[in-house]
């Protein structure tokens, strides 16, 4: 057997070198030893790294008058005050189960989602504190306590004008976490990666796109990709959870080659990203048709499921692979692909767990709600049906955060303000659920 730091280094090439059991063998362990490793270090970490998300401008040094949302914790109202926080960064996974506030433009849930964000108590020593400001906070017996604030990173948060940034502006620096994705400049069975390191665009596949592989169509009822489009901007809590998981920082141009956290530079493989193409044209660049991309976009979208849609909606075909069809996609697979989350969240019919399995069945990141039977195998509650396959993984723990999602997400839309387009779509997805 090989020493230490030789069993690290294979796991490291492993993802390229996994064709002995050897391999497979350090490969393995290594994934599990980083897991203790990560489990350890956060089961002794007392320092966290947070912005803050109370509002306005809070820059006087005796922090009276100027914290419109903290709570004052001390009877003279000037040395402590509690304000919220959103850990950004490695320690983002103290967020959860709680929404993300910045994956939502709608200032009343915004404003709902702030408050539910943990909280940091604050003294005079670090008072000149403002939104978005980056702040270390330490952890003392399960209260957090502001310990530092980083001059020089908050100096870079601020617009053009020099005032500090907006919560829009700063969605796009804190919406998604930033996935720890490994892009590869060569693989073994794909030549054309190594090849792009001397001519951009070698993976390329170009038009004519004559031969593309075909997929069943579904019953859509009246439904037409506009409704999707539309309804979509009212999703947001649970396509930015999706996206959060499945994307990371790379969001509408994120892409995998078959192998999850595997992906390639597309300006450098393909010549151009995947917001620039068609869906037509993505299709042809995809494996199942000759290409090297398997998942692709702010959801993931496998060749097989994207088949799927363009046959049941074959207007989409020459439409861009854009932010705003992309969306509507998400919804899609969100509400006609996966009946159960759909009737779930825009009729509120069916069980809370059964939509929660049929986002785990989408998505892999999610685990299962209640226990179901896939392929003549149980799979348990916190648990996925393709865990282990192509590196899929998911957590136990975030049952509680998937259940907080899926609710929050069906409020949303049982209260939404009467409008006459929004409730002709309802009742077409109502037509396509009976």
């Amino acid at each position: 057997m090989a020493d230490e730091p030789v069993n690290i280094l294979s796991r490291r090439l492993s993802k390229f070198f996994r064709n002995t059991s050897a391999a497979n063998f350090d490969y393995v362990r290594g994934l599990e030893r980083e897991a203790q490793e990560i489990s350890l270090y956060r089961s002794n970490q007392k320092s966290f790294t947070c912005i803050s998300v109370s509002h306005y401008i809070h820059n006087t040094p005796a922090l009276t008058g100027h914290f419109p949302d903290a709570r004052v914790l001390s009877s003279e109202g000037i040395k402590r005050l509690k304000i919220n926080i959103w850990f950004v960064g490695d320690d983002s996974y103290l967020n959860d189960p709680i929404p993300n506030p910045f994956t939502t433009s709608d200032p009343a849930w915004k404003s709902i989602y702030f408050s539910m964000t943990k909280t940091a108590i604050v003294t005079q020593t670090y008072s000149n504190i403002s939104f978005s400001d980056i702040l270390t906070v330490e952890d003392r017996n399960g209260v957090y306590y502001v310990t530092g604030t980083d001059a020089a990173a908050n100096s870079t948060l601020t617009s053009e004008n020099g005032s500090p940034m907006s919560p829009e502006s700063l969605a796009s620096l804190y919406k998604n976490s930033t996935g720890k994705i490994k892009k590869v400049n060569s693989l073994k069975d794909i030549p054309c990666i190594a090849e792009s390191n001397t001519t951009p665009g070698a993976c390329y596949v170009p038009a004519p796109w004559t031969n593309i592989r075909k997929y069943r169509a579904r019953d859509k009822g009246e439904l037409t990709f506009d409704d999707f489009k539309i309804f979509a901007k009212h999703f947001d809590i649970v396509l930015g959870y999706i996206s959060k998981h499945e994307s990371g920082g790379d969001g509408y141009n994120a892409n995998n080659i078959g192998i999850a956290g595997v992906s390639v530079d597309l300006k450098k493989t393909l010549g151009k990203n995947l917001t620039d193409m068609s869906i037509n044209e993505l299709r042809a660049n995809q494996r199942d048709n000759g290409g090297i991309l398997f998942a692709t976009g702010k959801y993931q979208i496998i060749p097989k499921t994207l088949g799927g849609v363009i046959a049941t909606l074959p207007e989409i075909a020459n439409l861009p692979y854009d932010v705003e069809n992309q969306d509507g996609l998400g919804l899609f697979l969100a509400s006609l692909k996966r009946k159960r989350l759909g009737k779930f969240l825009i009729l509120g019919k069916g069980s809370l767990q059964g939509a929660g399995n049929d986002l785990a069945l989408e998505w892999a990141f999610a685990p299962f709600l209640q226990q179901q039977v896939i392929d003549k195998k149980l799979v348990r509650v916190g648990h996925s049906p393709y865990e282990g396959k192509a590196g899929n993984k998911t957590n136990r723990k975030r049952v509680a955060e998937v259940t907080n999602i899926l609710a929050a997400q069906r409020k949303k839309i049982e209260n939404l303000p009467f409008n006459m387009e929004l409730n002709q779509i309802i009742e077409k997805f109502r037509k396509v659920y009976e």
